[in-house]
């Protein structure tokens, strides 16, 4: 498994990685699982598919797949 690339700003003196100001930030699920659950979103799967799919539980899923919704809404121009 990769661990995701830590930088440091000079100039504000802060950390951040890959997916800090992202969807995917402070979540636990790794990113594969995340992006297997995109996938059958575009299908649009109900969670209890998903949850076979992925193996995750169903809590899990409906946190993420409403996440991922949001982002994308919040993402919009």
């Amino acid at each position: 498994m990769h661990q995701r690339r830590r930088y440091h700003c000079k100039a504000c003196r802060s950390d951040f990685d890959d997916l800090t100001n992202t969807v995917f930030a402070h979540h636990r699920q790794p990113m594969r699982k995340w992006i297997l659950c995109m996938c059958p979103m575009g299908l649009s799967l109900s969670n209890e598919q998903v949850v076979e799919e992925i193996e995750l539980n169903n809590n899990d899923v409906h946190q993420m797949k409403t996440q991922l919704r949001s982002g994308v809404v919040d993402l919009k121009p």
